[in-house]
């Protein structure tokens, strides 16, 4: 393990500044503008299912687009759970952060440009939102769901269990040095089954920097510290977990 990540660092350090920083920098921008820009627009469909697998998908396939460049974060909750798990630098990770929230803004921007004004209010630019037990559709008017008995407190419960599911798979399939094979698919799938099981209730954000653009861009700020805190509550556990039991033995800090 230990000369694994010793020629992970010597190929690490023969790069160029390009590959090293510009290129990186360069992925997580454009993945996560199209995540957000996708994220958005597929809101626009008539039925949960088509919608949360469009986000699941779109997020695998822009992950296994980007994973030999930036590993595909697209959310700075990722970025900070393969940090704090040993998987980057302090650089990228601090470079990453700013890289994401503009993708996620000029997303947003482009959500705002593309869809006319009352449709734009109709699904409030995309936001993440919180639905549970009000007599309220997801994002049209006519359609209408069933009442669920919950609270947005209990959707930030929900939304940080999930969030962990979601961080420990990447950090499971595409950091662990004892993984032969990185499997960024996993992400996705892993965000679609999520979604799936918490669209009606907690609103299926884990995202904060797009729950946060696509909110801003249309004025929707109502719940959004579910979409916030819960993601970051869940990355931080999931990197713990993999510190402390989860992980292959060079980054895990007991049981060596």
């Amino acid at each position: 393990m230990v000369g694994q990540r010793e020629q992970e660092e010597e190929e690490y350090d023969d790069l160029g500044f390009w590959e090293k920083i510009v290129q990186p920098i360069c992925a997580e921008f454009t993945g996560t503008f199209f995540l957000a820009y996708a994220s958005a627009m597929c809101v626009t469909s008539t039925a949960v299912l088509p919608i949360c697998i469009a986000q699941g998908f779109v997020t695998a396939a822009l992950c296994i687009a980007f994973i030999n460049i930036s590993g595909g974060h697209l959310n700075p909750c990722v970025t900070l759970s393969v940090w704090l798990s040993g998987g980057m630098k302090i650089l990228p990770f601090i470079l990453y952060l700013p890289s994401q929230f503009l993708g996620a803004l000029v997303g947003a921007v482009f959500v705002r440009a593309s869809v006319l004004e009352n449709s734009f209010n109709e699904i409030f630019g995309g936001a993440s939102k919180f639905r549970g037990n009000r007599m309220i559709s997801p994002y049209n008017e006519w359609e209408l769901i069933n009442t669920w008995d919950t609270t947005p407190v209990l959707g930030l419960i929900i939304n940080v269990i999930v969030s962990i599911v979601i961080f420990t798979t990447y950090l499971q399939c595409n950091i662990d040095n004892r993984r032969p094979v990185k499997l960024p698919i996993m992400y996705g799938f892993a965000i679609t089954a999520c979604s799936l099981a918490t669209y009606v209730t907690s609103g299926a954000g884990f995202n904060p920097v797009v729950s946060l653009c696509n909110g801003m861009l249309a004025g929707y700020f109502d719940d959004l510290y579910v979409y916030i805190v819960a993601p970051i509550c869940g990355c931080l556990v999931s990197a713990a977990f993999f510190r402390l039991l989860l992980g292959d033995e060079d980054k895990r800090f007991f049981g060596k």
